[in-house]
């Protein structure tokens, strides 16, 4: 008897990372459901959110350590 394959091996990291950042990040069977788009919508409003709450962090709290050291950031539009 053979053993069961699933096409590809080790012997292809750059393929097996890309279908990683397809599947995860990009949630490509997640959209071809019929509630997919709703998933999606959720997934990238958390992620703007993050992305937001980093930028608040880095400007508050990184920013006032940094010049507590002698590295002023100051923002100035």
């Amino acid at each position: 008897m053979r053993r069961a394959s699933i096409g590809f091996g080790l012997d292809q990291p750059g393929r097996l990372f890309w279908l990683l950042l397809r599947d995860t990040a990009g949630h490509d069977n997640m959209i071809r459901e019929t509630w997919g788009w709703m998933h999606y919508a959720f997934y990238v409003g958390f992620l703007g959110l993050f992305i937001g709450t980093t930028i608040i962090f880095f400007n508050d709290e990184i920013a006032e350590a940094a010049g507590f050291f002698g590295f002023p950031f100051i923002w100035r539009a």
